[in-house]
């Protein structure tokens, strides 16, 4: 019984979740998904020189060759821009516009929004108990992408 309310409260948080980004996207003038704002985030965590797209593959758990992809969709719009490596004319490196900086700046906001609206009303007890539990969902979640990645990738 707790296992499938467990089940269905995370199936509900996740869809809920894709739902409210996805509608925050549309309530902008934005022309980009989901997934493009969460490239633009990963490529702002990046370091002033920018991130190698290597760099965001790896945060995103995706290939180098979809990053690619998607970067120059984002570089036509106007978000990144990129340039190569002095040091190794392989390595590109990604790096936001002022544009780019604007739409990742709104995201991190409304993730803090989201963050300060949930906590509301919570106890202290309740907000460790809470980032405990996320911590833990988080730690099973990456231990299954790692392995699921060996999987694809056998050797590595």
């Amino acid at each position: 019984m707790f296992y499938e309310e467990l089940s269905d409260a995370l199936e509900g948080v996740y869809d809920l979740l894709d739902k409210v980004e996805s509608t925050m996207i549309s309530t902008q003038t934005l022309n980009l998904s989901i997934n493009e704002i969460h490239l633009l985030e990963a490529i702002g965590q990046g370091e002033e020189a920018g991130t190698p797209v290597g760099g965001v593959a790896e945060r995103l758990s995706i290939t180098p060759a979809s990053v690619t992809v998607a970067v120059n969709k984002l570089e036509k719009k106007g978000y990144v821009t990129k340039s190569k490596s002095q040091a190794d004319a392989r390595v590109v490196y990604v790096r936001l516009t002022p544009k780019g900086m604007s739409v990742n700046r709104v995201h991190r906001r409304f993730h803090r929004n989201m963050a300060a609206g949930i906590a509301e009303g919570m106890t202290p007890q309740e907000q460790e108990v809470l980032l405990r539990v996320l911590g833990k969902m988080n730690r099973f979640l990456q231990e299954k992408v790692t392995q699921y990645e060996r999987v694809k990738r056998p050797g590595k």
